[in-house]
């Protein structure tokens, strides 16, 4: 009787054995398929994304410009700045993905977001494409000085005498810096060279950083714009006439803005969606900047000129300052980093904006999670929010306030124009 048993039971768990294998099989075959798109799925619907997971995947999918369109399309910055990446590196090896993806990328050279722009336009001008000239000079009437001189450099690399005119107006641009980027791309078509060097109009540059040093480059960058003004002058009919550059169509750019609440100085807590109706200028900093505590000044003279328009929000990341050092490495354990005490923090910030005169409210972010949500690794980061709750702009590094004013001016134009 038990050898019988025992026969049934082996007999058993023969069957077993095959039912487990059978299902084993297309689990083994499709387990990879479904992991994958799982992982996509997260990806698509997280705040922030790593570049590494981005190349993994657009490199695994059956379709990486199918994947790399949906990335783009959620809207998120951190997800756009991952595809721009991904095709300024990837995109000259695979003709193919490029052709698909062309007019992903046109809308990319005219994004809001000018980390984005300068990835693409510097793409689109290592491929020779035939779309990147008339792309580039849109960036020519940008109220941001650091967009023109994006598109200058481009067009200078682009090595076209033709685009002598196209400099050559903005000898007169009210930027030092744009006017002496001209001067160095006529110094590069025409062989000539009055003198003028970019370094000249950066503050602080000058030997020993000096003001009396700095006043002698800005000098000397001065007098080597006049003389390119004459020399244009006497040789601008020696050179095709040109029509206004064309329309930006970053005017009309927009992302949708999800809401976020953050705490103030005193600890009360501060919506973004309290504000809808102003202009919000995001201005993501911390203490351990240098360039960030320069800004201060300026957003305090922008929001003194704008009240009733404006409002600026310093967000301030001093307590992901070592998380964000090491923000490249994935494996970094975030964890074992030791945040700020938030009293003394909050002391410490306090005593800094009185002293400084700042007006506009200083929100915490305390884990990081607004500041990722807009990939505000690079400081400062600044975002511009229109008055219906739209990204608008976003760049990184200072603007005087009068290019901020200008920024906002257009945004409030747009948006009055959208809604005729």
């Amino acid at each position: 009787m038990k050898i019988k048993k025992l026969l049934k039971i082996a007999r058993r768990d023969r069957w077993l054995i095959i039912v487990a294998a059978l299902i084993s099989v297309p689990v083994v075959m499709y387990w990879r398929p479904v992991q994958q798109r799982v992982l996509i799925h997260f990806v698509l619907q997280s705040d922030t994304v790593a570049q590494t997971t981005v190349d993994e995947l657009a490199a695994s999918v059956k379709d990486p410009a199918a994947f790399l369109q949906r990335l783009w399309a959620t809207q998120r910055i951190p997800h756009r700045l991952a595809v721009a990446n991904y095709l300024s590196v990837q995109g000259g090896t695979n003709p193919a993905l490029l052709t698909r993806m062309e007019p992903l990328l046109e809308e990319a050279a005219s994004d809001g977001d000018l980390e984005v722009r300068a990835l693409t336009l510097r793409f689109l001008g290592l491929q020779h494409r035939t779309n990147a000239l008339t792309l580039a000079k849109e960036q020519l009437r940008d109220p941001d000085p650091e967009a023109r001189i994006l598109a200058l450099q481009f067009l200078t690399q682009a090595g076209d005498r033709s685009l002598v005119p196209w400099a050559a107006r903005l000898l007169e641009d009210t930027s030092p810096r744009v006017a002496s980027t001209a001067a160095a791309a006529l110094r590069h078509w025409t062989d000539l060279d009055f003198g003028v060097r970019v370094f000249q109009t950066l503050p602080g540059t000058s030997e020993g950083g000096s003001e009396r040093a700095n006043q002698a480059d800005g000098g000397a960058a001065a007098r080597g714009i006049q003389r390119w003004k004459e020399w244009w002058e006497l040789h601008h009919s020696e050179y095709p006439g040109i029509t206004a550059a064309p329309r930006r169509a970053v005017s009309a750019w927009r992302l949708a803005t999800p809401d976020f609440s953050l705490r103030d100085l005193e600890g009360k807590p501060v919506r973004l969606s309290d504000f809808r109706g102003k202009v919000v200028l995001l201005n993501f900093w911390d203490v351990a900047t240098p360039a960030c505590l320069l800004e201060l000044s300026n957003f305090t003279e922008l929001q003194r000129r704008n009240p009733d328009r404006l409002v600026v929000l310093g967000i301030s990341l001093d307590t992901t300052v070592d998380e964000r050092r090491c923000c490249e490495d994935e494996g970094e354990n975030h964890a074992k980093h030791v945040k700020p005490n938030l009293e003394e923090l909050r002391a410490t910030l306090r005593d800094l904006t009185r002293q400084r005169g700042v007006n506009y409210p200083i929100l915490i972010d305390l884990s990081g999670s607004v500041g990722r949500r807009f990939d505000a690794n690079n400081l400062p980061a600044n975002i511009l929010i229109d008055a219906d709750g739209y990204v608008r702009g976003r760049f990184i590094g200072g603007r005087a306030p009068a290019v901020l004013a200008a920024m906002i001016r257009e945004i409030n134009q747009s948006l009055e124009n959208s809604k005729k």
